[in-house]
């Protein structure tokens, strides 16, 4: 950076000379030197960044082997000058790879005092010198301190002013593994089904051995290894099929299993509500919208508060709803902030070498769901293969889904991609954003895996064939969402 060297005696005897000057105009002329000094405003300009894998390394991909780079606009980062502590910070982090020792910054101070900048020492035993700012750029590695002076004279203000960068990229991450080892080795029988059940600020694991089926569960926040099996009240013990039939709709877990519809707010205190029009009920397979959904030989019902159900109207022969693996999903409309899109994915009956979506909207601002339920068809190259124990959730606003070998037709290999839908599960593509852990097992039943995304974007993989559990979260969904803008 260049800059120019002005000794403070130097400095302030120009601006007198200034002041001698400009007192020689008309009569009309008052000039008035004021005694306080501050910062008033502090923006940065474009800066350099580096192109950056997810892991941090950096990609060169100029031919000459040079770093490539792009510009980001950081005048968007909020500065906060906090005017008690003399400090200057931005709370929203530039993004990692911005070049922090070539930074352009616009200063302003209160009655246009004079700003300078101490200078960066090469050496412990160099002494401190006070450069007089310009707009040159400004080495943030460290924080700088920047003074200003009053145009009096008589007072200045010393400021830290530092920069925050993230030293993580924002779509990096790391699977973190966890076991469930000792619980599925205490089972009666062979591990053959499995859901995962996030429910507010705990994360609910359905398994099923051929015989029984089992609920654990932990915090979602807790990174132990550890998982606890819940236990039950009934004095019953829960079918298989349980798995196939469980569902989290207004903080309790829904079960239907042997004829009967259970609920419990913790997984283990069940209790039977009273149901109406709960008949002729193939599965529970799920929630959204505010609503459970359960389908029957004639079609879908659903029900508001879990009691008192209502059949819905099908534009399409109810033989084709999805009967295995099916997944509940609900996305917000892309032009209506009132309209929702309830999914139900899942195999269905006949062949198919794809799985088999339905969709209906949901329109909260109508007192009357007129709306029907209506299977997406037609065929493109995008569609979703039909695989075994086909898992799909929703995270980032988009749909994402794994699953074994393909099944009546379907040449899909087992969890060799991971699919994501951005257009509401019309197509479906695989995953740029993240991948399954590398040492995932693809050589096990299909049934005994699951995913699912928590409240605070944490994604889980839980694989019972071999008792391991995955958890990660996308770095920038663990970043602070703070405010950008501050006053004075």
């Amino acid at each position: 950076m260049k800059r120019k060297f002005i000794s403070l005696t130097l400095l302030f005897a120009g601006v007198f000379m200034l002041a001698s000057c400009l007192s020689d105009d008309t009569d009309d002329s008052n000039i008035v030197y004021y005694g306080d000094a501050a910062i008033t405003s502090f923006s940065l300009g474009t800066l350099n960044k580096t192109y950056l894998y997810n892991n941090g390394d950096t990609i060169k991909k100029n031919t000459d082997g040079t770093d490539s780079t792009t510009t980001v606009d950081c005048s968007k980062y909020k500065l906060t000058i906090d005017q008690l502590k003399h400090e200057v910070y931005n709370v929203d982090s530039l993004p990692a790879g911005v070049n922090f020792r070539k930074v352009v910054c616009a200063v302003s101070t209160k009655n246009a005092g004079i700003l300078a900048l101490k200078r960066l020492k090469k050496k412990d035993t160099d002494k401190d010198t006070l450069d007089y700012y310009t707009s040159d750029s400004v080495d943030f590695s460290v924080p700088r301190e920047f003074r200003v002076y009053s145009t009096d004279g008589t007072n200045y203000r010393n400021y830290e002013v530092r920069l925050n960068v993230h030293k993580e990229q924002p779509d990096s991450f790391v699977w973190h593994r966890q076991s469930v080892a000792e619980i599925v080795g205490g089972m009666s029988g062979v591990a053959s089904d499995t859901k995962l059940l996030p429910m507010g600020d705990k994360m609910y694991m359905a398994i099923a051995d051929s015989h029984n089926m089992y609920i654990a569960v932990k915090d979602i926040n807790d990174d132990s290894k550890s998982w606890r099996v819940t236990g039950s009240n009934m004095n019953m013990v829960f079918t298989a099929e349980g798995c196939k039939n469980i569902a989290v709709f207004n903080n309790y877990i829904y079960l239907y299993n042997q004829g009967n519809l259970f609920r419990a707010a913790d997984g283990r205190t069940w209790e039977k509500p009273a149901t109406e029009g709960f008949n002729d009920v193939k599965r529970l397979v799920g929630a959204g919208n505010g609503k459970l959904y359960a389908t029957t030989s004639s079609g879908i019902i659903s029900s508001a508060d879990g009691v008192k159900w209502t059949a819905a109207t099908l534009d399409g022969e109810a033989t084709a709803l999805p009967v295995e693996n099916v997944t509940v999903c609900t996305l917000p409309s892309k032009t209506n902030k009132d309209v929702e899109r309830v999914l139900m994915i899942g195999d269905a009956q006949q062949g198919d070498t794809a799985a088999v979506v339905w969709g209906k909207l949901e329109d909260k601002s109508e007192s009357v769901d007129s709306y029907l339920w209506a299977q997406y068809e037609g065929e493109n190259k995008y569609m979703l293969p039909n695989m075994k124990g086909l898992s799909v959730m929703v995270f980032d606003g988009k749909l994402y889904a794994i699953g074994g070998e393909g099944q009546n037709g379907s040449k899909a290999q087992p969890y060799n991609k991971l699919y994501c839908s951005t257009d509401q599960g019309l197509t479906w593509k695989p995953s740029r954003l993240f991948a399954l852990p590398k040492d995932f097992s693809k050589d096990v039943d299909a049934n005994t895996v699951a995913m699912a995304a928590d409240k605070d974007n944490h994604i889980w993989l839980v694989s019972l064939q071999t008792g391991e559990v995955w958890k990660m979260r996308i770095n920038r969904y663990g970043w602070k969402t703070e405010q950008k803008s501050f006053n004075e």
